[in-house]
């Protein structure tokens, strides 16, 4: 569905964070991308299913349709709260999108939320703040609840929403806009795939600041896999090592050798890049390795997501590197670098890193 083509009815907003969590707690762990999946919601979230998965109603009616999908909340309301005495960071009160420039409380039940280009939400209705709010901080659910001058409670805490559509969103545009509304009123109730890639020009208050790496989780991991080993056969096919139509099976063997106790085999070491806010960019792969008697790491894999590149990530994650060999008391750090990989090379100039073996190659004339 496209968005509403009038400028004036078509409020643009932006996906700021994003969240999942693959068990029930209160808060969500920041990602640097989430995938929607049409009728059930975020892949890997504890709340993803048709049917509904919030463990109150499953207690009432465990065959009630699933209408909280994807709980959004507004960067403004963290600001507010922040302003208040209340230290929330995105996630934190367990929505898979913090928006920036969207008056989500103000949304009719209804309208329809276009996350980048093509990834579809319906808002079902406001979320309704319960007591683990005030658990998880004393005083913040008095903070997300008010009242009009007539009396009318007021639920500030978000929206939530089902997913209609996936499809794949620009990293380069994570906008969110209503595209239509089917009723007048505001929320009062509550295999497509589509990946949602948040801009992370997000800064934290003073103190709030993280570590370059950290380990990947379990979630990270698969949806890494997911994308690095059609990644890695293409760069094989392009290099000219094997063909188009075996290049995938081959990739899925190399990885399975290498990693076949998956992110827990011993001597494999995978890291989540974290930007300067704590939000996940990227992954970093090394392993330990013998080099001419001397243990060092081998980077097997670097990469950041398509829409945070140019940014000086990967720098950075590389000079984390440095200091966790250092800290494993390895001798050094090796890696290999694709010949079409330009800007790989450059950077690993950049940092320090000397050839020690050129392959070249020459094609003859059919």
């Amino acid at each position: 569905m496209t968005p509403d083509a009038n400028p004036s009815t078509s409020v643009r907003g932006r996906a700021l964070v994003v969240h999942r969590k693959g068990s029930h707690a209160f808060s969500k762990d920041t990602v640097a991308q989430i995938e929607l999946v049409a009728g059930h919601g975020v892949r890997g979230d504890a709340h993803c299913g048709v049917t509904v998965k919030h463990r109150s109603r499953v207690a009432r009616d465990p065959t009630q349709p699933n209408l909280r999908q994807v709980h959004l909340i507004h960067d403004e309301l963290l600001q507010e709260l922040l302003a208040q005495g209340h230290r929330v960071a995105p996630g934190q009160m367990g929505e898979n999108i913090t928006t920036q420039g969207l008056d989500l409380l103000r949304l009719s039940t209804g309208t329809r939320l276009r996350l980048g280009s093509e990834a579809l939400i319906e808002l079902t209705g406001l979320r309704n703040p319960c007591a683990q709010i005030e658990a998880f901080q004393p005083g913040l659910l008095a903070a997300v609840l008010g009242r009009t001058p007539e009396g009318v409670l007021i639920r500030k805490a978000g929206v939530m929403a089902i997913v209609l559509q996936g499809g794949w969103s620009a990293p380069a545009t994570p906008s969110c806009w209503p595209t239509s509304r089917r009723s007048s009123d505001r929320c009062n109730r509550c295999e497509d795939r589509g990946i949602v890639t948040p801009r992370l020009d997000r800064q934290f208050p003073e103190g709030r600041a993280m570590k370059v790496l950290r380990p990947i989780t379990d979630d990270e991991f698969a949806l890494w896999l997911e994308s690095e080993i059609p990644a890695y056969a293409a760069d094989k096919v392009a290099n000219g090592q094997w063909s188009q139509d075996s290049a995938l099976e081959l990739a899925r063997k190399d990885f399975t050798d290498l990693l076949p106790q998956g992110r827990s085999t011993e001597g494999q070491h995978l890291y989540t890049v974290l930007d300067a806010s704590g939000v996940a960019v990227g992954t970093l792969w090394f392993g330990v390795k013998d080099r001419g008697g001397q243990r060092i790491a081998y980077v097997y894999d670097i990469v950041v997501a398509p829409g945070h590149r140019r940014r000086g990530h990967a720098e950075r994650a590389f000079k984390a590197l440095e200091q966790e060999a250092a800290r494993l008391g390895l001798a050094g750090i090796a890696l290999h670098v694709f010949g079409h990989n330009l800007a790989a090379q450059a950077l690993y100039a950049k940092l320090g890193y000397l050839p020690t073996n050129i392959n070249l190659f020459k094609p003859l004339p059919a």
